[in-house]
């Protein structure tokens, strides 16, 4: 095969390879390092509601609160630990306001390292 100089080349055997051979799906995140700046529990034990239960009525959400004992509790490593049983959990937003007062943006940040380049493959569905 001759050697490829230009992006349009490497693009096009890219696409070759994308189109001749079939796609499947991988987790690129799977037990890389991760980390997220706001877990729940992090200052102190807190409550929150389990997101198994966010769509159930008010009855029954209320005996539904679970507690992070400290931020190990349910933290950003669940995300990558391909574990159906695990999560992560952000600290509530209340929490958040109480500690740095109302004005303060609350955004979860959540930084993982992949630990190398990768290509995509995408596919679009169309009906």
């Amino acid at each position: 095969m001759a050697k490829l100089h230009s992006f349009e080349a490497q693009l096009e055997l890219l696409l070759y390879i994308v189109v001749s051979s079939s796609c499947v799906p991988v987790d690129v995140a799977l037990n890389k390092p991760i980390e997220a700046n706001v877990t729940c529990g992090y200052l102190s034990p807190e409550p929150f509601l389990s997101h198994r239960y966010v769509y159930s009525t008010s009855a029954v959400r209320e005996n539904q609160t679970e507690t992070c004992t400290d931020r190990t509790s349910y933290p950003p490593t669940a995300m990558v630990d391909e574990r159906q049983d695990t999560w992560w959990q952000s600290t509530s937003r209340r929490n958040i306001i109480n500690v740095l007062g109302p004005s303060t943006k609350f955004e979860a940040e959540i930084f993982i390292d992949l630990q190398q380049v990768w290509w995509f493959c995408i596919h679009f569905h169309t009906q």
